[in-house]
Formats: structure tokens, C-alpha cells, sequence
């Protein structure tokens, strides 16, 4: 809530010196461009490695359904 209100506080105090819409875009645009540096490359790289799929099978079905049972109890 307390990011909602300071969104709104510096969008309404940009709308002192600017058009409404136009203040608002700006704090959108800040907010995208900190994002983007918070998500920036570091992640990227990171998600790169996984794999979402199996490279090799890992057993019969038989070993699958006993590693699940054994999961369970």
C-alpha cells in the first residue's frame, strides 16, 4: 500500500508541472526501467542453464512409481 501511495503522491506532484497523463506515464516508465535493472542479466543467465525437460531417461516407470509411493509415506 505504501508503494501504491508514493506512486500516486509523485504522480499527482509531477501533475502540478505537466499534463496528467503524461506525469503518469513518466512514473510507469521509472518504474519499467528499475525493474528491468533489478531483473537485469543476473537472473537471464541464470534461467539459461535450466533445462525443462529431461536430457536422459531416469528409469522404468516401475522405479518412477516406487520413488513416488516411497515420496508419499
Amino acid at each position: 500500500m505504501a508503494w501504491l501511495f508514493l506512486s500516486l503522491g509523485l504522480g499527482w506532484l509531477l501533475d502540478q508541472w505537466m499534463n496528467r497523463a503524461l506525469a503518469f506515464a513518466i512514473v510507469g516508465i521509472i518504474y519499467a526501467i528499475v525493474a528491468a535493472l533489478l531483473f537485469g542479466p543476473g537472473p537471464v543467465a541464470r534461467w539459461r542453464g535450466l533445462t525443462l525437460y529431461r536430457t536422459r531417461p531416469s528409469g522404468t516407470f516401475k522405479e518412477d512409481a516406487a520413488w513416488a509411493k516411497a515420496q508419499r509415506s
